[in-house]
């Protein structure tokens, strides 16, 4: 009889361990704990930040992109996950990880070189105003730039602005331009996030920016961002390079009125 009684009561506890179990189920499964993977994406030979790369999670058939500083952050739930990184013109790097906690994951990408044959393409540039979500935005390409013929063999960024749609410039010969109609004071023209007053030297002939040491030009004709606001026609936005931390470099150029110099680098090696 005790024995009976021993193995129901081993039965019993068996039952209600195994209900308190299911009824309260792990902590971190019930709150559905997410990690953040997150890094920065750079040329592998330069070491310049790489704005606009993919990040894409194989599993869940979703990514994301890094921003202008070349940073990107996702958060995902926990298990195992294949993520590709790419870029244009750069071999992509694909890395499989188990993510159990916030992960860091800082790539290099190298630089692909592959010869092509010749490709001819004749068409019409699609409308991109309509069907993108950023409404009147101009991004230039500087190796578009350089090949715009200009005054003295200098190639100036703010003349190359003026030649686009709806942009003028405020008088003949001048740096200054002028966005849809409004004055020249009404655009906000950032370099590096620093906003630039005067934007113009040489009796307004020229600009200040020196095309070698710039990266990127992003023109806001339209719906400009809420943290950049302030001014009613456009936001012109500059970014430029990083510079070469691996190599040390360096340029001159002759042109008819000046004799720029351009160290693409640092002087001291604990500097960058």
């Amino acid at each position: 009889m005790k024995k009976l009684f021993c193995i129901i009561a081993l039965i019993t506890a068996f039952n209600l361990t195994g209900t308190l179990v299911m009824a309260y189920p792990d902590s971190e499964e019930a709150g559905g704990k997410r990690f953040t993977i997150s890094g920065n994406i750079k040329d592998k030979l330069t070491g310049e930040e790489l704005i606009g790369a993919t990040i894409y999670i194989k599993e869940i058939k979703t990514g994301t992109t890094t921003n202008v500083y070349g940073f990107y952050s996702i958060s995902l739930n926990p298990g195992k996950y294949t993520i590709t990184y790419t870029y244009i013109g750069y071999t992509a790097v694909e890395k499989a990880i188990e993510l159990k906690e916030n992960l860091r994951l800082d790539i290099d990408l190298q630089t692909r070189e592959q010869l092509l044959k010749e490709v001819v393409i004749k068409g019409e540039r699609p409308d991109e105003n309509i069907r993108k979500p950023e409404m009147s935005v101009v991004r230039m390409d500087i190796k578009t730039i350089n090949r715009i013929p200009a005054l003295m063999g200098e190639v100036d960024i703010i003349k190359a602005i003026q030649m686009l749609p709806g942009v003028q410039s405020t008088a003949e010969g001048s740096s200054g331009f002028s966005v849809r109609g409004g004055g020249p004071d009404q655009n906000l023209i950032l370099l590096d996030e620093a906003i630039v007053y005067n934007a113009s030297h040489l009796l307004g002939f020229f600009s200040v920016f020196n095309n070698d040491a710039i990266k990127d030009v992003t023109l806001y004709k339209g719906d400009i961002p809420a943290s950049s606001g302030g001014r009613l026609s456009s936001l012109l936005d500059i970014r430029m390079k990083d510079g070469n931390h691996n190599l040390k470099q360096a340029y001159h150029r002759r042109a008819c009125y000046k004799r720029p110099h351009f160290f693409p680098g640092c002087r001291q090696k604990n500097l960058c």
